[in-house]
């Protein structure tokens, strides 16, 4: 007997036309939503991030710079677009290019260059020294300036953990670049020498990056430029000579601009170069801080609290849990009265001040401190670790400020934890001592992770049920439907 239950010939034609054109729609669909994305991302610039620690988002100093560029922008890479687009370290860097171009309303252009196939482009960037493959050149009509892509990634170690993350600074680096090739003058920064100063590498790399030259000088011999912008005192061990602290004056009666680094000695003094010091109102203590509180990690690495008021603090860009840290700072004191008080043209402000918890360990005694907990005989604090002195002379209009410090505040250490606010104090600083400066500051972006910690029946629950359970199941009710179609 026929089973008429059985579907047609007409009807199994029906609903495999009604598959294939079902089917046809679907893969229609999906390459205009595939053109619609490339047309909305790489024509019209629309683009999301919508990765944990916004790797890939530009910040709002950077997009004024490229929405106010005052010439055009060459950026050339020395690659070809496919392996930026398509290596895991390059990927990124390209992403960022990628934004600045659409920022930039036109005025800075991405190009990608094979050198292998046009091994001339090389030869017109060699000029300062030769760039390698994959270098990006950032060109203005007035220099041009090379960037390794290495220099793009910042890598962070947590010795506790024993793990390390790599960030990407590729921002910081673009837009300092920028404004290095738009700079009509770079603006110079002089080291003294002479007194067995310390070097500060991280400082060194901070100035450069806010695009100053780097020099140094011996005021035994020679003057001071007119051209110098900063100069920079890190810890001298020997005293000023007579000439060197004339010199000195002479600089800071036109305009001039210092930071002065001295640490704590022990039983030592220079008292020519703390006679400068304290005619400018701030006199250094023989005095070691510490804090049992507010440290970090050790009582000699103090948390200070930043002054809310000075032009030069209030600037700093901070959110709730930033905080500068200093090493083994040394005390000052304002030879005037408290902090703020005037004496003629001059007026020296502390900018760090210690907390009430912290305590002073003396250094006059000329014997070494053996322990940096506290004891009796400590003067409690608080103390001033940071003071800013500054002359305004209105009958010649000169502004002149020196900005006391330890040299714990820019240590190496602390100037690359982003951790630490220090970076942004010190670009803070630059920008405040000469108002020339324009360095930005930002900082280099981590791919958040969250580890997700489980029981070992928990682990087992897991592996059973989406390894093995679900498999199978979806397997027994395939073979079911299978089954029941081929017996209807």
């Amino acid at each position: 007997m026929a089973n008429n239950n059985a579907p047609k010939k007409g009807q199994k034609t029906k609903y495999g036309s009604m598959a294939i054109a079902f089917t046809a729609i679907f893969l229609v669909a999906a390459v205009l939503v595939n053109v619609l994305g490339v047309l909305l991302t790489d024509r019209l610039g629309l683009r999301w991030d919508i990765t944990d620690n916004r790797l890939y988002t530009i910040s709002d100093t950077t997009v004024e710079l490229l929405e106010t560029l005052p010439e055009d922008i060459k950026v050339t890479v020395l690659s070809t677009e496919y392996a930026y687009q398509n290596t895991s370290t390059y990927r990124p860097i390209r992403e960022v290019l990628t934004r600045y171009e659409q920022l930039s309303g036109g005025k800075l252009t991405v190009r990608y260059v094979d050198p292998y196939a046009n091994p001339d482009i090389v030869s017109q960037y060699s000029e300062i020294s030769t760039p390698n493959e994959a270098d990006i050149i950032i060109e203005s009509s007035k220099r041009y300036k090379a960037i390794t892509p290495s220099d793009l990634y910042d890598i962070r170690i947590d010795y506790s953990e024993g793990t390390q993350q790599q960030g990407l600074q590729a921002e910081q680096k673009f837009s300092s670049a920028i404004m290095y090739c738009l700079a009509d003058q770079l603006p110079k920064a002089i080291r003294t020498s002479g007194h067995d100063e310390d070097d500060l590498t991280g400082l060194n790399s901070l100035l450069t990056t806010a695009n100053y030259s780097l020099d140094r000088l011996n005021l035994a011999i020679n003057e001071i430029p007119e051209d110098c912008a900063l100069l920079i005192i890190t810890n001298p061990k020997s005293d000023f000579q007579d000439v060197e602290i004339e010199r000195l004056e002479k600089y800071l009666d036109g305009n001039g601009s210092v930071i002065v680094f001295y640490d704590y000695t022990i039983g030592k003094h220079l008292t020519k170069f703390e006679l400068f010091m304290e005619d400018w109102g701030v006199a250094p203590q023989d005095t070691l801080v510490c804090d049992s509180e507010w440290a970090y990690t050790s009582p000699v690495a103090v948390i200070p609290a930043l002054d809310s008021t000075h032009a030069l603090t209030t600037s700093i860009n901070r959110s709730t849990g930033d905080y500068v840290v200093s090493t083994y700072s040394r005390a000052w004191s304002t030879v005037w009265g408290t902090s703020g008080t005037v004496k003629g043209f001059r007026r020296a402000t502390s900018l760090l001040t210690t907390t009430a918890t912290s305590y002073g360990k003396s250094t006059a005694s000329g014997q070494n401190i053996s322990t940096f907990a506290k004891q009796d005989g400590d003067t409690n604090g608080p103390f001033y670790i940071g003071v800013l002195s500054e002359q305004n002379n209105p009958n010649t209009g000169s502004k002149s400020n020196i900005l006391f410090l330890s040299t714990g505040v820019a240590s190496d250490a602390v100037l690359e934890n982003d951790m630490f606010l220090n970076r942004r104090l010190m670009i803070s600083a630059i920008n405040f001592m000469n108002e020339d400066s324009d360095a930005i500051i930002v900082e280099a972006r981590y791919a958040q992770s969250t580890s997700l910690t489980i029981t070992k029946a928990d682990a087992n629950f897991i592996f059973w049920t989406m390894c093995v359970a679900i498999p199978v199941g979806v397997l027994v009710a395939g073979g079911v439907v299978w089954f029941r179609r081929k017996n209807r």
